[in-house]
């Protein structure tokens, strides 16, 4: 009986989320936030786990071979995720400044992986509102579908993160300027 109330229970809450409105995806006529505000604030998800050995070794594989790079066991993986979405601070900056902003997010990117044995990579959707820049330089690799659809599920901030462990604990994180987030959760447990 109480595995059926569970049951009963996980099916019609997520029937209620979904029911309400709980949306994974960014509607074309939704005005762009540009502000850190409580709208933004309210927009940041930060999901922690922890796979077992299997689910290690499988999600391993599909990161492998979606990016097309033999990882090590002992690495830790760190992917930086653009995409469009309805919460975008970086916006309202200037073109210069924008490239200055990415060129940024990548030096700390590749500081924070050399101390803490990580691999970093930039992958970014094509409906990016700076995919042209990214398209330019081939440091960033385009996204097929794969993260879109099976790592970063939640479309409100244009920019994420996915962490994966070498001991399979895992941090995804959505919104910007994230690299506190980066560091606190790879010193944790080093």
């Amino acid at each position: 009986m109480t595995i059926l109330f569970k049951f009963i229970f996980i099916f019609t809450s997520l029937f209620f989320l979904n029911s309400c409105g709980f949306s994974n995806t960014t509607n074309n006529t939704t005005v762009i936030n540009k502000e850190f505000n409580s709208r933004y604030k309210e927009s940041r998800k930060k999901i922690t786990g922890k796979l077992s050995a299997s689910e290690y070794t499988e999600m391993k594989t599909l990161l492998e071979n979606e990016l097309g790079k033999v990882i090590s066991d002992k690495q830790n993986i760190l992917i930086n995720y653009d995409q469009k979405a309805p919460n975008c601070i970086l916006l309202a900056s200037s073109e210069n400044n924008v490239v200055h902003v990415l060129r940024n997010r990548v030096r700390i990117s590749d500081e924070i992986s050399r101390k803490y044995n990580t691999i970093d990579f930039f992958v970014y959707n094509p409906n990016s509102y700076f995919a042209d820049l990214y398209a330019s330089d081939s440091f960033f690799k385009k996204d097929s579908g794969f993260f879109f659809t099976n790592i970063f599920t939640f479309h409100e901030n244009c920019q994420a993160f996915y962490i994966l462990k070498s001991n399979g604990e895992f941090l995804k994180f959505y919104g910007e300027d994230y690299f506190s987030e980066v560091k606190a959760f790879l010193e944790k447990n080093n």
